[in-house]
């Protein structure tokens, strides 16, 4: 089992290793939406 925290410091206790690679891979592609997000505004300004 595993403890995880997040970047708001939120803590899941016990996840199991396949749960936490979900986790992650949804974190990466929030940070990648959130990129083109800003690139996006920039260039509309």
């Amino acid at each position: 089992k595993i403890r995880v925290v997040d970047e708001t410091g939120r803590e899941w206790l016990e996840l199991e290793p396949w749960r936490k690679e979900i986790e992650e891979e949804k974190m990466e592609e929030k940070k990648e939406v959130e990129e083109k997000e800003k690139i996006k505004k920039e260039e509309d300004k």
